[in-house]
């Protein structure tokens, strides 16, 4: 509710302070307003985002990067839609999560993720370059993303209007895009995030245990990379196209 301070309850605490996953449906957040800086040129506060590539600048876009995984029950894997089947489960040894519990990751920073891939093109002609090659899954990875993109602005469009200027020097009506909106307080969703997730990197990588039967990769996969270490379709024998 808009001016209280957020509320993440967590359920059924465990030992040792490790707690299961409250239902993400019960999370609130402090809801700020505030009006977006719109302006077509840098001004001379600008924020983090909008920023030349430099070694801050990048560490910030990186720092959203890492891979935080939170725990879910099989109940929450089933509320988002998902099977738990052919859900990933935490490894027995990672004893700071539920044994038997699901690993999840926030969607919000898989899409700083895409745009920070995005950034990175945009400033591809600098000097220090970001991104130093072309290979065909990159380009594809860069569709993905634009493509994610779009669809979570159309999955969250909001009435928001833009107003319009006489600006010196224009002869047409020029756009206002600095608009006030009522926001989600990022300072507290980041704290929360922080508190209630765990980062990937201080366990290393997650192999797929040899019991697992594993899912079919994309169809674009396989015709980019053939069948090497496919345990569903070796050598492509079996292989049918599902698209």
């Amino acid at each position: 509710m808009a001016g209280e301070e957020y509320d993440a309850p967590r359920r059924g605490t465990l030992p040792e302070g490790i707690y299961f996953p409250f239902s993400y449906r019960q999370a609130s957040f402090r809801t700020v307003t505030k009006q977006l800086n719109g302006s077509l040129f840098p001004p001379a506060n600008e924020s983090w985002s909008r920023r030349g590539p430099g070694p801050e600048t990048d560490a910030m876009w990186d720092s959203f990067e890492l891979t935080r995984v939170i725990p879910l029950s099989a109940d929450d894997v089933r509320g988002l839609g998902k099977d738990p089947a052919q859900a990933v489960q935490f490894p027995d040894d990672w004893n700071d999560v539920p044994k038997g519990s699901y690993m999840g990751q926030l969607d919000t920073f898989h899409k700083i993720h895409c745009l920070n891939q995005l950034r990175k093109i945009t400033f591809e002609g600098e000097p220090d370059r970001l991104i130093q090659y072309h290979e065909p899954l990159e380009r594809i990875h860069w569709r993905h993303c634009i493509d994610m993109i779009a669809q979570d602005l159309q999955c969250n469009a909001k009435l928001d209007v833009i107003t319009y200027n006489w600006v010196d020097t224009q002869q047409n009506p020029f756009p206002d895009f600095s608009i006030e909106r009522s926001c989600t307080d990022w300072d507290s969703f980041d704290d929360w995030t922080q508190k209630n997730s765990i980062d990937w990197n201080k366990h290393g990588l997650i192999n797929r245990p040899a019991t697992v039967v594993p899912i079919p990769a994309d169809d674009g996969y396989y015709e980019l990379f053939g069948f090497g270490g496919s345990d569903l379709y070796p050598n492509g024998q079996g292989y049918k196209p599902r698209s």
